[in-house]
Formats: C-alpha cells, sequence, structure tokens
C-alpha cells in the first residue's frame, strides 16, 4: 500500500543523485511511498514497476542497481527472500503515527540511522517565543502507568497492566499539559484569535492518551510548522482560517515544507 511521504528541497540539490537518470531519481521518490515505516520493502521489480510506473515501459531493474551503486539503498537476501532498505530513511521521513510497523526482516549489515527530531524557530518582529520548544509530557511526570518505556529501566518499576487508576492519572497529567502548551504557546501565536473553546477542543483531539510522549512531540512540533507556514504567507486578517478550522483541517502528523521569506527563518536543530 503506498503511502504519503516527504520530500525536501535538498533532494533536488544533491550532487550525487543528480548522476542518476530522471528516471532513477522518479524511482528513488516511488520507493519512498511503497515502504514501510522502516524504509523496507520486498525486492520484486516487476511490482515495484506496476506501483511506481503503472502507465510507462521501463525497466525497474538497472534502475534499482544504480540506486544501489550511489548507496541510497540496499539490496539484502534473508531466508532466501529479496529485500530492498531505503538508506537513511527514517532521517528523511516522518511516518504516520499510526503506521504499522515492519513485518520485514532488516538488513543485517545495516544500521538504521536515529531519527531526526526538529524544533522550529521563528524569528520575526513581535514573535518572541518560538513554537514548538517545549516537549509535550516529559516522561518524568508521567507515573507507572506503562506510557513511557523509559520508566522500565528502574529496577523498582514494576510493570502495570490494565490498571485503571493509574491511567486515570496518565489522563490527568496528559490533560493538564495540553492546557498548558494550548494557552501558552498555541493560543497567544494564533493571528486570529476566535472562538477559542473550539480551538481547544480541536487541538486536544490530536492528542489522545493512546499516544507515546515522542507520538506527542512529533504531532506538537508539526503543528508548529504548519502555523509557522501560516504566519509566512501574512494573509489579510479576515483570509485567515478560524483556529478551530485550522487545527481540523490539517494532518499534522506529516512534517510539511516550510516557506522561507525575508522576515521568517526557519531553523532546524537537532535536539540535545
Amino acid at each position: 500500500m503506498a503511502r504519503a511521504r516527504n520530500i525536501k528541497p535538498g533532494f533536488f540539490l544533491n550532487d550525487k543523485l543528480a548522476e542518476c537518470d530522471i528516471s532513477t531519481r522518479l524511482l528513488f521518490i516511488g520507493l519512498w511511498c511503497i515502504a514501510d515505516r522502516e524504509g523496507r520493502l520486498k525486492d520484486r521489480p516487476k511490482r515495484i514497476k506496476a506501483e511506481v510506473f503503472p502507465y510507462d515501459d521501463i525497466d525497474v531493474e538497472p534502475l534499482l542497481e544504480q540506486l544501489q551503486e550511489n548507496d541510497f539503498i540496499i539490496r539484502y537476501s534473508v531466508d532466501e527472500h529479496e529485500y530492498i532498505q531505503v538508506v537513511n530513511f527514517n532521517k528523511h521521513q516522518n511516518p504516520h503515527v499510526k503506521e504499522a510497523e515492519s513485518t520485514l526482516p532488516p538488513c543485517p549489515d545495516y544500521e538504521q540511522a536515529p531519527e531526526k527530531h526538529h524544533t522550529c524557530t521563528i524569528q520575526a518582529p513581535d514573535l518572541h517565543s518560538s513554537f514548538p520548544a517545549d516537549s509535550l509530557i516529559p516522561d518524568s511526570l508521567i507515573p507507572d502507568s506503562g506510557f513511557s518505556d523509559s520508566l522500565q529501566d528502574h529496577a523498582h518499576v514494576e510493570p502495570v497492566k490494565k490498571n485503571k487508576p493509574a491511567q486515570a492519572e496518565k489522563a490527568k497529567i496528559m490533560s493538564k499539559e495540553i492546557q498548558r502548551l494550548f494557552d501558552s504557546k498555541f493560543w497567544p501565536m494564533y493571528p486570529r484569535k476566535v472562538a477559542k473553546k473550539e480551538a481547544f477542543n480541536a487541538f486536544k483531539k490530536h492528542f489522545p492518551t493512546s499516544l507515546s510522549c515522542d507520538e506527542c512531540n512529533v504531532i506538537f512540533q508539526n503543528m508548529g510548522r504548519y502555523l509557522a507556514n501560516l504566519l509566512a504567507e501574512k494573509r489579510p486578517a479576515d483570509k485567515i482560517p478560524y483556529p478551530a478550522t485550522f487545527l481540523n483541517r490539517e494532518d499534522f502528523s506529516v512534517e510539511p515544507e516550510p516557506i522561507d521569506t525575508g522576515e521568517y527563518e526557519f531553523v532546524e536543530v537537532e535536539n540535545g
């Protein structure tokens, strides 16, 4: 099943990729869409051709070889089955938080790079705060509820399964933190302040208690990027959507490409 993925401007400026045929470059993008959340897919050239080039008479095999020769993919075998690993996939892609886990075996000789988390700082007159800068719901605030895997690293913590009081405490902490982030980050920066109650209801829908801390952070960070793009567009006040409309219509599990202008500087930094 094909999936939505991100294409960043650096793709078109990659010198090494520029040495590949145009069909090879297009195939590379197609591989992202049919790979799973770990960047793996079955090495079946005919099937890949049918999914990426359904209307073209193109032999995919030499294109795959070209991508492998230039270190963009790894073709490997496990138990006599052939697979493909897209190199540095999770460094450049943010799979949907609900996307299924990979069922394909990893490449024995490949170590996936750690996921790259970014924050987006907006620098402009009258904007003195960055969004998002906070980490949503730090692990240290979560009780023994199974919400954070890091808690299991402590010897004195026993796993809790289906513990209703613990889950209720987790929901209480999340609710308080989400309210704080809405009041201190989103609402002050949104340029059209109408229907605050409806906006908060739309905001909190993006953070169900079933999500992990990391998954919540990804959504919150992407929300900031979408808001930064909206600010950069410099729309008249009456052309800016109501905050609830903005929150309801965007898929914040997908990172948008930033709009670069003279007044708004988008800076990507790795979390320390």
